[in-house]
């Protein structure tokens, strides 16, 4: 059956054909992608730019939520403004508080601190006093919080400043250090259980490991700005440099580490 056009009065073999003539005639205003004809510019024009099937279609996909955009430019936008997003490491954040203390870690600082025991670089002062404290240091193994606390308080004393960041020694607790992990060994269980939490380790060593760390070390320091209470040094420390006691108390961070200093006379 042959295919006929009325606008031109003219017969097709078949229906191919009959598309070939109103895609390429002249006297026709045919939309290829819609296989519509239409009876003169205006109106091609008006459906080229009204209907749904000619608007682009977004590209960019938010991961988070349904948003999409049309460019990356858009999503970067979107991803900054309503997610709170770290480029860098491509994680949302709930709040811009939050975002900005993960600005603010150790990730995203230049290590320019050094280690006064070892001269090793650092990207905060909370890093350098953890790994103090931790006996990471490769010239101060001998050194743990407590040594790093008898510093600071030494320095304190030094400067007129006592328990001005530490807390009074008279509410330090020293139940921890009384412990002796022989004596916590159950035989029926054949385990060692610590006596401040029941925790069970197979040796003696890895009990004494759980003692050494800050699972039931006593508040040793304390923020003059809110009076917050911290285990360490290095927890003290990260306090000041990422809460809002950071605007208040930011200037004595330096003092604080140099009271470290007293670790190497």
């Amino acid at each position: 059956m042959s295919e006929y056009c009325h606008s031109c009065d003219r017969r097709f073999v078949h229906y191919e054909a009959l598309q070939a003539h109103l895609r390429n005639s002249s006297s026709h205003y045919y939309c290829n992608d819609c296989n519509r004809d239409f009876p003169h510019y205006r109106a091609l024009e008006q459906h080229l730019q009204m209907s749904a099937a000619h608007r682009p279609r977004p590209t960019h996909h938010c991961p988070f939520n349904d948003w999409s955009g049309f460019s990356q430019n858009d999503l970067n936008g979107h991803l900054a403004n309503e997610h709170n997003y770290c480029f860098g490491c491509q994680r949302a954040f709930g709040a811009p508080r939050s975002l900005q203390q993960h600005l603010l870690s150790e990730k995203h600082s230049p290590k320019t601190v050094k280690c006064p025991l070892c001269s090793s670089l650092f990207s905060s002062l909370s890093a350098v006093a953890g790994h103090v404290e931790s006996g990471g240091c490769p010239r101060g193994k001998r050194f743990n919080r407590t040594a790093v606390s008898n510093a600071i308080r030494s320095w304190e004393r030094s400067v007129g400043a006592q328990n001005t960041y530490t807390v009074p020694l008279l509410t330090y607790n020293d139940t921890v250090d009384d412990i002796d992990v022989r004596d916590c060994y159950n035989a029926y269980y054949n385990c060692f259980f610590c006596p401040l939490c029941d925790k069970e380790t197979r040796t003696a060593g890895q009990l004494q490991a759980h003692l050494d760390s800050s699972a039931h070390a006593p508040n040793a320091y304390r923020c003059p700005a809110c009076s917050g209470q911290f285990v360490s040094l290095s927890s003290l420390l990260k306090h000041l440099e990422l809460s809002a006691c950071r605007d208040k108390q930011g200037r004595h961070l330096h003092k604080l580490v140099s009271g470290m200093n007293r670790l190497t006379l």
